[in-house]
């Protein structure tokens, strides 16, 4: 059997196409979901279709149990990766010095997302916010409006 071959046949074991839709396999809870972003995460390590085995609602699971398992660890990392105390200021002030240390890539990436249509929805949103802030109403008496 030559190596396609075997890859073929890997490949027809975690995928199917039922009413026209490419399903996927989950490795842990073992159900057939539609492969797409909204059931599974992108993983760039995986050669045949780009989407991790495990659906996301298992991978969310593992990572809270494995997170639940390690508290020692993860809240040590917690504590030096967000500076002393979950210091937002510091954080914060982290972020503007990469920004300002990384002009070129911080305009270029902002120009991109803005385009795409997350960045349009994001945008679209946050200005509906905004709107709703400006005014002294609640959200139900914006929309009855």
């Amino acid at each position: 059997m030559t190596r396609d071959e075997y890859n073929k046949q890997r490949y027809s074991k975690s995928h199917r196409i039922n009413n026209g839709k490419e399903e996927k396999y989950c490795n842990n809870c073992k159900t057939w979901k539609v492969m797409n972003l909204d059931n599974f995460y992108v993983w760039k390590q995986s050669k045949s279709d780009g989407f991790h085995p495990q659906c996301k609602e298992c991978c969310k699971e593992s990572a809270r149990i494995n997170k639940s398992n390690n508290k020692e660890r993860y809240s040590e990392y917690d504590r030096q990766y967000r500076g002393r105390g979950n210091n937002k200021e510091i954080m914060n002030e982290r972020s503007r010095q990469w920004m300002v240390n990384h002009k070129e890539y911080t305009k270029e990436f902002r120009g991109a997302w803005g385009r795409s249509e997350i960045g349009k929805a994001w945008m679209l949103n946050w200005m509906n916010e905004r709107e709703l802030h400006q005014h002294d109403i609640s959200t139900k008496e914006w929309k009855a409006k």
